[in-house]
């Protein structure tokens, strides 16, 4: 099994992890098993050529991660705005995260946001960039939501929101940004909802997988926070919306065959009480599950930083070959 981890280094402008905490992290998890990837955001005042020279030593690509239609609170952004003239209110997971969105139709919001996530990192330092937040706000937020946004902009141009409409919408969008960044010699990573959630964000697979390196669907079966199957399924539910939570073998095996040579798959593997509640057991479960499916690539998400060493351990051992020995 191949292995990207993601580190969330804090917000913008604040930090959560140092740069030698983030090194001592890394250097525990490669005495386990070793990573291909590592994708890490979104503080900006890291020492990225410490991490840019480890990743050289060691083979691994490092990408930057950046979100773009959410948690941009310093921009001067037009808002999503609801049919009822409100503006929508963030999802507050942590200090670190708002879930705050603007109108993604918006080609000002775009240009904003495209100059300040150039000037964010020192890209000579990273291989890749891996794009976050690029959808819609899901139902979480309400099911008036589903209806698209009504700011001035896309009432003045009849913007529709129709599912094509928004995954149309999102792809033309994130096209751009795309090019930007593969002028500047980077490779793509996207970050995308699990298949059965896709058409409420306005996302697609089937449009990106020959203009990016990798997707990463978010199969978080353990996540009671915004991308969480069991949550944004709950809440799709309450709006009387059905949706069927996919039998993971057959599932896996239906992307594996769809989209082998982009696929790494996100799995969550940190804790954090009462929103991922991961445990070593239900991991290797999932790793069986997985690569008995054929998928080569997963994603450990979404914090390295979080992630108790027992759960390192277990994939170390995963990877020997002898963890049922050891249980």
């Amino acid at each position: 099994m191949k292995y990207t981890i993601q580190i969330h280094s804090g917000s913008f402008e604040s930090c959560a992890f140092n740069t030698q905490e983030i090194m001592s992290q890394l250097e525990k998890i490669r005495s386990q098993f070793e990573m291909e990837s590592i994708i890490i955001g979104w503080y900006k005042y890291l020492d990225f050529k410490v991490l840019y020279d480890y990743c050289e030593e060691h083979a691994i690509e490092l990408y930057a991660w950046l979100p773009v239609f959410s948690e941009h609170d310093a921009l001067d952004l037009s808002p999503f705005v609801l049919k009822n003239g409100e503006i929508l209110k963030p999802y507050r997971l942590s200090t670190q995260e708002s879930f705050t969105f603007c109108c993604p139709s918006n080609p000002e919001n775009m240009d904003k946001i495209t100059e300040a996530l150039l000037n964010h990192f020192p890209f000579g330092y990273f291989h890749g960039v891996f794009l976050d937040r690029i959808r819609y706000p899901s139902i979480i937020h309400g099911k008036e939501i589903l209806e698209g946004c009504f700011c001035t902009y896309c009432q003045n141009n009849i913007i529709m929101h129709s599912d094509s409409d928004k995954i149309k919408l999102i792809y033309n969008q994130i096209q751009k940004l795309v090019r930007v960044f593969k002028n500047k010699k980077l490779k793509i990573g996207l970050d995308l909802f699990a298949e059965p959630l896709l058409k409420y964000v306005g996302q697609s697979y089937d449009l990106w997988v020959d203009h990016v390196v990798f997707i990463k669907p978010m199969y978080y079966h353990y996540t009671h926070a915004p991308a969480g199957l069991p949550f944004e399924i709950n809440a799709l539910k309450k709006e009387g919306i059905i949706v069927n939570y996919p039998e993971r073998r057959q599932h896996y095996k239906v992307l594996n065959e769809k989209y082998h040579d982009f696929l790494r798959l996100g799995i969550e593997w940190n804790y954090i009480e009462h929103i991922a509640e991961t445990s070593p057991t239900q991991l290797i479960k999932d790793l069986k599950e997985i690569n008995e499916s054929g998928i080569s690539h997963i994603v450990l998400s979404w914090n390295a930083m979080l992630v108790p060493n027992e759960h390192i351990e277990a994939i170390g051992e995963f990877e020997r070959g002898n963890y049922e020995n050891n249980r």
